[in-house]
């Protein structure tokens, strides 16, 4: 579902982050008027013919303002990971080649995400026979919030508190 929400203050500065896995609701915590998000996009499904799904989608946004003790939602799943207009969509399932990318847009920063690689057997000489194993399923999407001085993506401060 979604992890707890991690938040402490040091000295006198509010520093945090909540990820979801699963649709959910976020609230400001008290002091916090600004914070930053990465949504990524679910990861295709692979397909019979070993086809492979394409990648999510992500887009990270910085300084997004909230208002403390507000409820924001968080949309994992329907095709997309969303938060206040930044949206990474999910990956095609592989099919006859491998499934398309996710898109991305709303942040900062959007990238897509690559596409799954074709990988159709054949029968080697057998008639009727076809090469390839079922695909697997792909991965969840997912949203990461973080907040406090000097924390902003893609790479400064973001690790958990």
């Amino acid at each position: 579902m979604f992890a707890a929400i991690n938040s402490f203050i040091t000295g006198g500065i509010v520093k945090g982050q909540q990820e979801f896995t699963a649709s959910g609701t976020f609230t400001a915590p008290s002091y916090v008027t600004s914070v930053c998000v990465v949504c990524i996009g679910a990861g295709g499904s692979g397909a019979g013919n070993g086809a492979g799904g394409g990648g999510g989608g992500l887009a990270y946004k910085n300084n997004i303002t909230v208002v403390p003790g507000t409820s924001y939602t968080v949309t994992i799943g329907s095709g997309s990971s969303v938060f206040q207009g930044v949206t990474a969509n999910d990956g095609s399932n592989g099919s006859t080649t491998g499934g398309a990318g996710g898109t991305a847009t709303g942040g900062d920063a959007n990238y897509s995400g690559g596409a799954g690689g074709s990988s159709q057997g054949s029968g080697g000489g057998r008639t009727n026979s076809t090469g390839g194993a079922s695909g697997g399923g792909g991965s969840g999407g997912a949203v990461r919030i973080i907040w406090g001085y000097g924390r902003a993506f893609p790479s400064t401060l973001t690790n958990n508190l």
